[in-house]
């Protein structure tokens, strides 16, 4: 099950709809929702017809009268027997129980699947959490109260450290995922398999480098605002010296 990144829109589905233990109404039903809810482009379905005598004829009837609405959604092909399938598809694209030699364990995909989206919305969470941070550095107005300053200065300190062992984490899962798919005998692997952990791969690579700029740029911004609050912070300890100053000598010329 290879699902084409975005940049081969070209790439067409070939559907196959094991319904040897299916009814007629099973087949349909199948079919009207493939026909309106497919999303890629769908070049042919396959469907291995139920096998027993009655629904085998009920099916043959009722695709031959429904023939006509099916194709004007979607081609389809009823097959009486998986060796049929060697006819459309090779066998190094059909896994052993539809006759093929192609190794694949759909568990496996689901975890790397699920893992991979999971991480990419992780990346995204993480860069709404540094730019909501970002706008409130950069909003919020600064108290004219030396105690009050250094008060926001430590909870913004700690808001910024806490964020960057968010971003450790994130990343740590990233590489770990890449490691996953980084297949030690890529060259034994079939092309298909080669082009599906090669798309991950580049998709996990490119999380992790928007993750890495993210995190570049939030590291400049930090030190900027902190610069200016030190700074800030310096100026209103400074006025008030000057004044605690001023407020001396003028009691002693008094």
């Amino acid at each position: 099950a290879w699902i084409p990144s975005q940049r081969r829109p070209e790439s067409k589905f070939i559907l196959i709809l094991d319904r040897r233990l299916d009814t007629w109404m099973s087949v349909k039903m199948a079919l009207q929702k493939i026909a309106t809810s497919f999303p890629g482009n769908l070049h042919l379905v396959m469907v291995l017809r139920p096998t027993g005598f009655f629904q085998r004829t009920f099916t043959d009837i009722g695709f031959r009268f429904s023939q006509e609405d099916f194709l004007l959604k979607l081609p389809v092909v009823m097959l009486s027997s998986v060796s049929e399938l060697l006819t459309y598809i090779d066998e190094k694209q059909l896994t052993p129980e539809f006759g093929g030699t192609l190794e694949y364990c759909h568990s496996e995909w689901v975890v790397f699947r699920t893992a991979i989206e999971s991480f990419a919305l992780t990346v995204k969470e993480t860069a709404q959490m540094l730019q909501s941070f970002g706008m409130e550095l950069a909003e919020t107005q600064l108290p004219d109260e030396t105690y009050s300053i250094e008060r926001i200065l430590a909870l913004r300190t700690e808001k910024y450290y806490q964020l960057k062992e968010d971003i450790t984490a994130v990343t740590k899962e990233g590489k770990m995922l890449l490691c996953g798919l980084e297949e030690p005998d890529m060259e034994g692997l079939e092309e298909d398999k080669q082009q599906e952990r090669s798309s991950d791969w580049e998709t996990v690579h490119r999380l992790l480098t928007q993750l890495h700029e993210m995190e570049t740029a939030f590291d400049g911004f930090w030190e900027k605002h902190q610069l200016k609050m030190e700074q800030y912070l310096q100026l209103w300890k400074f006025e008030q010296n000057f004044q605690e100053l001023s407020k001396a000598l003028e009691f002693l010329t008094t």
